[in-house]
């Protein structure tokens, strides 16, 4: 795709409809503050799969490393049943003062 005014669900359509067979890894990952949105990211993504991942080829993963925790209780049942919690990895340094 060389248009610049596209979207980040653009781009994932053309590739979701590429010559590729098998599934493909989708990681989102952040740092710090990227590692609050990355969650975020992932569950929005996942939310609108079937726009542009009709056949379903993705997994969406997210990895995120030292990062806030975002939402409550609520929120982290909710994103482990939507990508699933074996998709869901995040380390921090616990020995931080």
């Amino acid at each position: 795709m060389k248009s610049k005014n596209n979207t980040v669900f653009d781009y994932l359509t053309s590739v979701a409809s590429g010559k590729q067979s098998g599934t493909v890894e989708l990681a989102i990952t952040g740092h710090s503050t990227g590692g609050a949105l990355a969650p975020c990211v992932a569950l929005s993504l996942k939310d609108n799969q079937t726009y542009w991942d009709p056949a379903g080829r993705f997994t969406i993963t997210s990895w995120l490393f030292a990062g806030y925790s975002p939402g409550n209780a609520n929120f982290v049942n909710f994103l482990f049943t939507t990508i699933g919690q074996q998709n869901f990895h995040g380390w921090a340094n616990r020995n931080h003062r």
